[in-house]
């Protein structure tokens, strides 16, 4: 009996053994799993951080498309990763699935549109950083997956990672008053500019016609006589977001000169954005070829002819008697074709 218990004893510490040596193995396995699967997060990581340098560089170039895509392309190519230079294509085509794509970005949908809505300009750059075997057109075809370290053992010998970055720059705030054509060419700051045309005077404080300031819709149909607190005109005036519509440089389109409860509306956005401690609130506004109606409350239909950036530094009302006007400091006009219509922070959208 002892040598039968002997002999079992035995066995069942040849089997303990064997289950050992499978538990190493599996562990050593998951060990390795784990090493490289932690190696595959730290180089999406630097293909993130490669892509995010590369979008944001970009988008401060633009509205000059080829130069943000080769800015783009060099300061993505300034990061590693897994040990290696991050390579882009420039895809000069613009493929939607390329390297590098230019386009709009649609904040209502969240979407980069890589064909430009007419009246729009491009706004944003999307780079997408990859260490993987895609092919097709505008992809670079430097990259490759990356090599594991343990999981070669389990016949996985390479890993894919890739990371997306779009960076915007919003649009420079705006205001749908209209101004005359003349007034780029005033060397006299501040002037003022008067919603009724008939009280309008230079400077110096003689009467001219040419220091007025009137509403626009941007429409070829609607005269902008709607001025209360719910019209079109207040609801451009409150949307921060709201874009200039380029599309319609050269356009003939209806002017107002009217007052109502917008003149109220545009003092509350000029208190609310202006800089605290300068008291200036910078917009584009649209220029027009003759100035608004010659007479309060009347309209005019003439052609917007370029677009200007001007600093505001007080809005007054009506209340408490006078005349309602702008005061501005500073007037930048531009050509439909070279305007910047871009604000100068550039932010990452996704």
């Amino acid at each position: 009996m002892d040598a039968f218990r002997r002999v079992r004893k035995s066995g069942q510490k040849g089997f303990a053994l064997v289950y050992i040596a499978l538990m190493i193995v599996v562990l050593f396995a998951f060990v390795g799993l784990a090493v490289d699967m932690g190696h595959m997060y730290l180089t999406k990581g630097q293909l993130q951080n490669a892509a995010d340098a590369g979008a944001l560089a970009g988008v401060s170039q633009l509205p000059n498309v080829t130069v943000a895509r080769q800015t783009a392309k060099q300061f993505t190519e300034r990061n590693k990763a897994a040990g290696e230079t991050v390579k882009v294509d420039l895809n000069d085509t613009n493929s939607v699935n390329g390297d590098i794509v230019v386009g709009y970005w649609d904040k209502k949908t969240r979407k980069l549109l890589p064909v430009v809505p007419i009246g729009k300009v491009a706004n944003a750059v999307k780079v997408m950083t990859r260490r993987t075997s895609e092919a097709g057109t505008g992809i670079s075809t430097d990259n490759k997956p990356v090599d594991t370290f343990f999981a070669q053992v389990v016949n996985w010998d390479t890993m894919a990672a890739r990371a997306e970055a779009v960076a915007c720059r919003p649009p420079k705030p705006s205001a749908p008053i209209v101004l005359c054509q003349s007034l780029c060419s005033v060397t006299t700051f501040p002037f003022k500019v008067y919603f009724n045309q008939t009280k309008a005077v230079d400077p110096t404080g003689v009467p001219n016609a040419l220091y007025t300031v009137g509403w626009t819709e941007f429409s070829a149909t609607s005269k902008a006589t709607e001025l209360g607190p719910n019209g079109t005109v207040a609801k451009l005036i409150n949307d921060p977001d709201h874009e200039i519509p380029l599309g319609l440089c050269g356009e003939t389109l209806w002017t107002n000169n009217g007052l109502g409860k917008t003149i109220d509306i545009l003092r509350d956005a000029y208190l609310a954005a202006r800089d605290p401690s300068t008291k200036i609130w910078t917009v584009l506004v649209p220029i027009f070829e003759v100035c608004p109606s010659s007479v309060s409350w009347g309209e005019s239909f003439t052609k917007l002819v370029e677009y200007a950036e001007i600093d505001v530094i007080d809005v007054k009302t009506t209340a408490g008697g006078g005349e309602a006007y702008a005061e501005i400091q500073r007037i930048d006009c531009q050509g439909c074709s070279t305007a910047s219509f871009l604000g100068d922070k550039a932010t990452l959208v996704k």
